[in-house]
């Protein structure tokens, strides 16, 4: 074929599936857009054609890509079927072939073309030959060293901000900028316009990558940064928010993701490949930075941020008995705040096989709050024998109360008692590494035993941090920043309703002042969390850690008659 890369009709197609095979799933959503470059170039935008498709019956909707598409059962049973979405696609072949093989471009073509090429198979009224062209081998060729080629973060680079929902006329819009930028950039830095010369130049190896990444920041912009605490975000070139971080030093920080890509994740690749412009805001201190981070996370939803993000506001409580459950503390259910709902619903069912009721239990059921994978190996005798080592295991739970109360003060033992293992293993470890061993997946009764024990434990622990952090809601906190020797450089952070009411110097001979609303009962506390809050506290808890293990001088006032040393403190952290 030897035709002009910038006029010749294409066809920019972007598929979603549940599945990454034909084999293992089936197209649910397909689009395309039947173009030119210099077509694209004139106009700016382009018309695409976008189809859900009817799932097939013996097909399922895997959660995982549901939820990455945002595209439910519902949607695809009023979807079209999947002959009828081929056949208008067939039509913009027909046309396309009047001149020669049709052309298909896509992002990671190997992709498409497989699902294109079962649907041709299963529904095409002729065989239709058709080639692709691959964006992203065009792109390890053209900028080997940018530090990722996914769709998005090549977009991101060209100046196209795509969706964070996988749609394809999303993912057609992105690949068809990166097309039209491509044949520009093959044109004027290669001197390829025509398309024999561009099948040649792909089937060509791609340069390794060279040991300096392609960022597409000024180096100047992040090196401006000043070498205080604080709170940095980064911009793609449209001006998106792509990521909200903290730092105890903003140019050191800043300057790290640009010193080597090879060990980063490849989500914070993706970002740097397209972060063009940052800001930041100065804290006085790393705690303050690390608190206004989380709060601006929450607040602003940056999408490379994985923690901290708010997927719901609820936080959950239980009744003492941990039979009911709410998202309102003040509703007769006053224990909480609990991250989710499933650790008080495993605990209940736990206290409930404790007391002899497996019989009359549905172990399918029963098995679901305890994350347990219900199948041949895992049966209601199996259950049974487990928690009969349960009860022989430890004493208490078959001589004392074996109610979630007690069942609670039990797992905070263990907890405590499985830290202390945890630490000195890896202290084993550091000087002697154990020899791998075989891991054997099915289940036995001890397995079980441990599992079950391992739930309780881990549901104490976060007992014990809700009530950690409804003390913590209503305190006064002083503490002596890092790097800044001195009794003059104290810092003084009011705590009301767990939100930070002021911070601010503090004097070291001036008292810590008293908390206000010292006198509210755990109960109201506890009414006022919601998922800002506990998170926001859990971050402070995070950084109060810190400070002690690097011998800050901190103390937390909780009333007129009680504050906290770091002797204290350190004691009651290391029980969380």
């Amino acid at each position: 074929m030897c035709s002009s890369l910038e006029q010749t009709e294409v066809i920019v197609v972007d598929c979603q599936t549940t599945g990454a095979t034909p084999r293992q799933g089936q197209v649910i959503e397909l689009a395309w857009c039947r173009t030119s470059a210099a077509a694209v170039d004139n106009d700016g935008k382009q018309p695409i054609q976008t189809h859900l498709v009817s799932l097939d019956p013996e097909q399922s909707l895997p959660p995982r890509v549901a939820k990455i598409t945002g595209i439910g059962l519902a949607d695809l049973h009023g979807g079209t079927d999947p002959e009828r979405v081929w056949r208008q696609l067939e039509s913009e072949l027909s046309a396309l072939s009047a001149h020669g093989t049709p052309l298909f471009v896509a992002h990671f073509a190997r992709f498409e073309q497989l699902f294109l090429a079962d649907l041709a198979q299963k529904w095409g009224s002729v065989p239709v030959p058709f080639d692709f062209v691959c964006t992203y081998e065009a792109a390890r060729r053209i900028y080997p060293d940018l530090p990722k080629l996914s769709i998005r973060a090549l977009a991101g680079y060209l100046g196209h901000h795509l969706p964070q929902r996988r749609r394809a006329a999303d993912h057609v819009a992105a690949t068809l900028h990166i097309w039209v930028t491509l044949v520009a950039e093959l044109k004027s830095r290669l001197q390829i316009t025509e398309w024999d010369d561009l099948t040649a130049f792909l089937a060509q190896p791609p340069r390794r990558r060279s040991d300096k990444a392609l960022f597409p920041m000024p180096a100047d912009r992040r090196r401006a940064l000043p070498a205080k605490p604080g709170v940095y975000r980064f911009y793609d070139q449209l001006g998106q928010l792509l990521y909200v971080g903290k730092a105890t030093s903003l140019k050191q920080r800043v300057g790290s993701y640009f010193q080597s890509t090879k060990n980063k994740a490849d989500h914070i690749r993706e970002m740097l490949a397209q972060a063009f412009d940052i800001d930041y805001t100065e804290s006085q201190s790393p705690l303050e930075a690390a608190l206004a981070e989380g709060d601006e996370i929450k607040q602003l939803d940056p999408p490379y941020n994985r923690a901290l993000r708010i997927a719901e506001n609820n936080v959950w409580f239980c009744s003492a008995d941990f039979a009911r459950i709410d998202v309102n503390g003040d509703n007769g259910c006053s224990c909480g705040p609990f991250p989710s709902p499933a650790p008080i619903q495993a605990l209940h069912v736990i206290s409930a096989l404790l007391r002899d009721r497996i019989d009359q239990l549905d172990v399918a059921t029963t098995l679901a709050p305890l994350q347990l994978p219900y199948g041949e190996d895992l049966t209601a005798d199996l259950l049974q024998e487990a928690v009969g080592r349960l009860k022989g295991l430890f004493f208490e739970l078959s001589a004392g109360d074996d109610s979630p109360r007690g069942l609670l003060a039990l797992g905070c033992m263990m907890h405590q008692f499985w830290q202390r293992e945890r630490t000195a293993r890896k202290a084993e470890e550091a000087t002697d590494p154990p020899p791998l061993q075989p891991v054997d997946p099915s289940w036995t009764p001890q397995r079980l035993a441990r599992h079950l024990t391992r739930i309780v434990a881990h549901t104490a622990s976060l007992w014990q941090r809700s009530c950690w952090l409804k003390m913590l809601s209503e305190a006064n906190l002083v503490w002596q920043p890092t790097g800044t020797p001195g009794p003059g450089s104290l810092r003084l952070l009011i705590i009301e309703q767990g939100c930070i009411h002021q911070a601010r110097a503090h004097r070291a001979d001036a008292p810590i002042p008293r908390p206000r609303y010292e006198h509210r009962t755990q109960t109201e506390r506890g009414a006022r969390f919601d998922r800002l809050i506990y998170d926001r506290l859990r971050v402070l808890t995070t950084e109060l850690r810190r400070l002690l293990a690097q011998g800050q001088p901190v103390q937390l006032r909780l009333s007129t008659d009680r504050t906290l040393d770091p002797i204290e403190l350190s004691r009651i952290l290391g029980g969380l």
